[in-house]
């Protein structure tokens, strides 16, 4: 079962392996009935136009009948 990391509003994000790989990645879970579509492509923009090595990297992206799925470089750090 996947680690939950952060549980927001809209989203929850979980902890999860990458397929082939099984290298850690954050997966951003955000619910179809609280974010609209245009809010999840406008975040989606951003992300894919900032490239940067201090910024996350978004990896893939996946759709459900209930949520859009964000799959995330995991950031690693000390606190």
């Amino acid at each position: 079962m996947a680690e939950n990391i952060f549980l927001g509003r809209f989203s929850v994000v979980k902890k999860c392996d990458q397929k082939g790989t099984k290298r850690a990645v954050a997966t951003k879970f955000v619910n179809k009935k609280l974010m609209k579509r245009d809010q999840v492509t406008h975040e989606l923009g951003i992300m894919q136009n900032l490239q940067h090595p201090q910024l996350i990297g978004l990896l893939d992206t996946f759709e459900t009948s209930t949520s859009y799925i964000l799959v995330l470089e995991m950031c690693v750090g000390s606190k």
